[in-house]
């Protein structure tokens, strides 16, 4: 998450936005968190075996991820590093003034240069 020079929040990757507040942020976080979770792993049984459910709870994140083992994403992982350049770059071009067209050209040489 980022704040421009007018104040708005914007997060990386993109919830929508830009938020005027840290409250409209953290409800554009609960709605994404919210539509990714599946209800196998993140509601209790009410019945029957639960042994199964803690075993889910353990093994995965709540919208189906695996938290462990070699399939599990890693945290130096090229997306993480994609929204990190993303947001260094949208920061450098708003400190800067850039328009649009000039953002674009400071990307595609970012790109070009590897990442």
């Amino acid at each position: 998450m980022r704040m421009d020079h007018k104040g708005y929040l914007h997060m990386y990757p993109d919830l929508g936005g830009p938020f005027g507040s840290l409250q409209e942020a953290e409800a554009a976080i609960n709605r994404h968190l919210d539509e990714r979770r599946l209800p196998e792993i993140c509601q209790k049984p009410s019945e029957g075996p639960r042994a199964e459910w803690h075993i889910k709870q353990y093994l995965y994140y709540p919208d189906g991820m695996l938290k462990r083992g070699p399939n599990a994403p890693s945290k130096g992982s090229k997306d993480h590093m994609c929204h990190l350049v993303k947001a260094i770059l949208d920061q450098y071009n708003d400190y800067h003034n850039l328009c649009k067209d000039e953002a674009f050209v400071a990307r595609l040489r970012l790109i070009f240069k590897g990442y």
